[in-house]
């Protein structure tokens, strides 16, 4: 399987104007984010990848979940 930045590299070579649409930034979003070492990878995508506006809203969805689940786990423990 790809790495998560391979994915992204790959869904912008040779298409459109090279950002990550918001459709790629959902395909991004499908891997299963369970080490440190894949987030770390979504957030490089974020600061050296071109991403779309609305595919920065949607990244930005996912992170605030993230925090508030996070957040939530963390009061309960």
């Amino acid at each position: 399987m790809d790495t998560i930045i391979e994915k992204a590299q790959e869904l912008i070579k040779g298409r459109g104007d090279g950002r990550i649409s918001v459709d790629d930034i959902k395909i991004i979003l499908s891997f299963n984010y369970d080490s440190l070492e894949k987030v770390k990878a979504l957030f490089h995508i974020y600061e050296k990848i071109n991403l779309t506006e609305p595919a920065k809203e949607e990244l930005y969805k996912h992170i605030f979940k993230w925090c508030d689940l996070f957040e939530t786990v963390k009061n309960k423990i």
